[in-house]
């Protein structure tokens, strides 16, 4: 005689439960899951500065105590920052030495041969692009043609236009930051604001400003009247100390808050 086995099925009600729980558990995991992975991304961004902090170390070590003379396309404002002019060609451009396209026999090293990769790579780092990208970027160099090959923005003389001779007919004149730019590399001490000496007063802005002052950070994005960085609104830098430091975004926008001319301080 056979047997007969009864199949139960799930009613409407046990299913509804497990979606319920399934549910519960995504709502539960998923911000844990994400912020694991924006501070891996934030991890990776220090891992590269890290590199070339290392890379400025060495040139500092191999050039009397000196910091490179850098010349930079990466901008705020203005060329590579995704917001700014985009009147200039991103192959004008190039911080890397790749040839301009539909001009082979023109390298852009011969326009852009200080930049910080080309003066680093690969005499004083490895000779890789990765450590120049923030996993995390909001803008960055390409701005129209695939993903970001650079993103950091340097403290250095930036001339967007490609043109290394600057003059005082340049659509975009040359603006110096100070940090690199070929000096004696010394960490900043600030000194005490005594009395009311107009001279120390300025002595000690200048201090405080260079001792908050970056050789390298994240490329920041406007965001209504604030500045925005690629870490939930905070940057990374590389500090006057060749630090890896992480700066939020309240930090971040009291040391880039716009000077009298409009122009973010570094």
């Amino acid at each position: 005689m056979k047997t007969q086995t009864s199949k139960r099925a799930f009613t409407l009600v046990e299913l509804l439960v497990v979606v319920s729980i399934i549910a519960l558990l995504i709502s539960i995991l998923l911000p844990s899951l994400k912020r694991a992975r924006v501070q891996a991304k934030q991890v990776v961004c220090a891992s590269h500065q890290k590199s070339i902090a290392g890379g400025l170390w060495n040139y500092w070590t191999e050039n009397d105590g000196r910091v490179p003379e850098v010349i930079s396309p990466m901008t705020n404002g203005v060329g590579a920052d995704g917001f700014g002019d985009t009147s200039i060609p991103d192959d004008a451009i190039d911080p890397f030495y790749n040839p301009i396209r539909g001009y082979p026999e023109i390298p852009s090293k011969k326009v852009w041969s200080q930049s910080l990769p080309n003066i680093l790579m690969p005499t004083h780092m490895a000779a890789d692009e990765k450590p120049f990208r923030c996993p995390a970027a909001l803008v960055g160099w390409p701005r129209n043609d695939g993903p970001f090959r650079m993103t950091y923005r340097v403290a250095a003389a930036n001339q967007p236009n490609g043109d290394e001779n600057m003059n005082a007919e340049s659509p975009y004149f040359k603006e110096h930051f100070g940090f690199l730019d070929g000096r004696i590399f010394k960490i900043p001490k600030p000194t005490r604001q005594e009395g009311s000496d107009i001279g120390s007063i300025i002595k000690f802005a200048q201090d405080q400003a260079a001792a908050r002052g970056t050789f390298m950070r994240d490329m920041v994005r406007p965001v209504g009247p604030e500045l925005v960085g690629p870490h939930n609104g905070a940057a990374v830098v590389i500090n006057k100390r060749l630090e890896i430091e992480v700066r939020s975004q309240k930090t971040m926008n009291e040391d880039l808050a716009p000077a009298g001319n409009g122009a973010v301080k570094f």
